[in-house]
């Protein structure tokens, strides 16, 4: 058990949506997103810059946060002023999520 668990504690909930390997993507398919409900949307790498603006086109910026995969450049994310998580902590509705890139 990684720490303790108060069964009467008020648990946090949170909604993510996640995008990775996008090496075929169509606007058709990413518009589907753009009525979702969610708390954050964590791009997890192999997205290309012109996927990526599509991308932006549907998720509002201030929800997104990403990592690098093995097919992506470095700079990527902050050329759209995305915030890349690798090493970093961020806390969505008292979630932490850690950003760890493996490939790049």
């Amino acid at each position: 058990m990684f720490g303790k668990v108060n069964k009467y504690s008020n648990y946090n909930n949170i909604s993510i949506l996640v995008i990775a390997d996008c090496h075929h993507l169509k606007e058709e398919e990413i518009a589907k997103v753009e009525n979702l409900q969610y708390d954050v949307c964590l791009l997890l790498g192999d997205i290309n810059g012109n996927y990526l603006d599509m991308i932006l086109n549907y998720v509002p910026i201030e929800k997104i946060y990403g990592i690098l995969g093995n097919h992506d450049e470095y700079g990527l994310l902050e050329s759209r002023n995305i915030a890349n998580i690798h090493s970093k902590i961020i806390n969505i509705n008292g979630i932490k999520i850690l950003g760890f890139e493996g490939s790049s």
